[in-house]
């Protein structure tokens, strides 16, 4: 069998790449039309009330698109690049993490708030404890991990290019992109 990895890949047409990129940007300009309507008259105070877990799950997942679509479009290019399954279950599937993550978020927040963890309150702890998680972000943006991170990550091709275990544990290397292919930069 075949791994994916190894299957030459072909440049995506131009007029491919610019659809694509408009559909994923109209869909992050519609998800901000939709955020605000979502927000409108929400309490922006940290404790503000996040509704039913499914209000919660559709709102958050509508603000992810808004926000994180548009810096998906070039792993978006990558992928439909490789032709191996369609964009829109990458995208779904981009969102799916996102939702996941922001539901262990809301789930997180509402046992502090079923405690009563009055010690959080502004007046109290709370705003130092804000301080605390503000300073060790602000410490971890100067670490050697968050150096590694950016290295890795900067671009899809990064990701693609490095060698993973394919199946039967042989070690598979994708395809290198042609030279001046843009999806790839």
């Amino acid at each position: 069998m075949e791994s994916a990895a190894l299957r030459p890949t072909h440049p995506l047409p131009r007029l491919a790449r610019v659809g694509l990129t408009g559909a994923l940007l109209a869909l992050a300009a519609g998800a901000w039309v939709l955020t605000g309507d979502r927000m409108e008259g929400m309490d922006a105070s940290p404790a503000a009330d996040l509704g039913q877990p499914g209000w919660f799950a559709v709102s958050w997942v509508v603000m992810m698109a808004a926000m994180m679509v548009p810096s998906l479009v070039p792993a978006a290019l990558v992928f439909a690049r490789a032709g191996e399954r369609t964009v829109a279950a990458f995208v779904v599937a981009y969102l799916a993490a996102w939702a996941a993550s922001g539901l262990v978020a809301y789930a997180l927040i509402d046992a502090l708030r079923s405690i009563d963890a009055a010690f959080l309150a502004w007046d109290q702890a709370g705003r130092y404890i804000d301080a605390g998680v503000l300073l060790a972000a602000a410490a971890y943006q100067l670490t050697a991990v968050k150096d590694t991170c950016l290295r890795r990550c900067r671009t899809p091709l990064s990701l693609a290019s490095e060698e993973r275990p394919g199946a039967g544990g042989e070690t598979s290397r994708p395809a290198q992109p042609p030279s001046g292919d843009r999806a790839w930069s």
